[in-house]
């Protein structure tokens, strides 16, 4: 495997684990507080 494609498949299995601990942080920040609300899950699943 070249380099360039191994750093491009380091950067693809990054963000998804980015994506993955983000959801998490959301759920379990949603569940504990309602401060939480659908507009702030909105926006952040819009930041990205």
């Amino acid at each position: 495997m070249s380099e360039k494609k191994q750093s491009e498949q380091m950067a693809i299995s990054e963000r998804q684990e980015f994506v993955q601990i983000r959801q998490h942080y959301i759920d379990s920040a949603h569940r504990s507080s309602n401060v939480f609300d659908s507009t702030m899950i909105t926006l952040t699943t819009a930041a990205i």
